[in-house]
């Protein structure tokens, strides 16, 4: 099921709903194309979904996460046990302001983030938690096919509005999934933390026996120009690599 605009303009909202009507295994919302905006209420996620794609390809075009993405019990009481998968897909920026997760009997949910989809700059913002069940989380960009995105290929970049290409003050948990974090830090503007990956003081990424892959490329600008800035990560049993 695709559900897109034509030649048209604004933000679409997506809410619980517009998340009741789905009967498919695939959705997409947006264009790859498209210079608009996307915005997210909460919602519980469908049992019958099992790939959900947002995306605003274009030039202008954005992805915010504003309301908790929850993977568990649906509007129809059936549990979403199965496996599923969140891409998002942006000209520009992705920002996560509220939570996304699956619990421990709701099956996995792999989480894929494409910013700078356009090529003009665009970052990720992870301002609340990510926690997979087990799905692998892969934050990166500027992928024709986000599947492109793999350790050290495909990355966020900074902008004028986000200096680093990729900066988390939530907890991004995968547990036995393996997480890819690939950022760029801005070039343009004023001084500041042009850091390719930026995980706060308040954040930290983890998972148990899932790996944890790092990439990041500072910016070239005056200030801080480092590649990757950790606040905190743990990776028990698993590894961690950053570069």
């Amino acid at each position: 099921t695709n559900i897109g605009f034509s030649g048209g303009a604004g933000t679409l909202q997506i809410s619980q709903a517009i998340m009741d009507a789905v009967n498919a295994p695939t959705v997409v919302v947006g264009r790859t194309d498209g210079t608009g905006l996307i915005t997210t209420g909460a919602f519980n996620w469908e049992h019958t979904l099992s790939n959900l794609t947002l995306e605003e390809g274009g030039a202008a075009g954005a992805v915010t996460i504003s309301g908790n993405i929850t993977k568990g019990v649906d509007d129809g009481s059936a549990a979403n046990t199965a496996n599923a998968s969140l891409n998002v897909i942006s000209g520009t920026d992705i920002v996560q302001n509220n939570a996304i997760s699956s619990s421990s009997t709701y099956g996995k949910l792999n989480v894929l983030y494409d910013a700078d989809y356009a090529g003009t700059g665009g970052a990720i913002a992870v301002n609340n938690n990510i926690s997979s069940n087990g799905g692998n989380i892969t934050l990166g960009g500027n992928e024709a096919n986000p599947a492109n995105i793999v350790a050290g290929t495909g990355f966020a970049t900074g902008d004028s509005t986000y200096l680093q290409g990729i900066y988390n003050s939530g907890t991004i948990s995968s547990g036995a999934g393996n997480i890819i974090m690939n950022g760029t830090g801005s070039n343009p503007g004023a001084a500041g933390q042009h850091f390719g990956v930026w995980v706060n003081s308040g954040g930290a990424v983890q998972a148990t026996s899932g790996n944890i892959t790092l990439t990041g490329n500072g910016g070239n600008n005056t200030g801080e120009n480092d590649g990757i800035f950790l606040g905190a990560f743990s990776a028990t049993p698993g590894s961690a690599a950053i570069f």
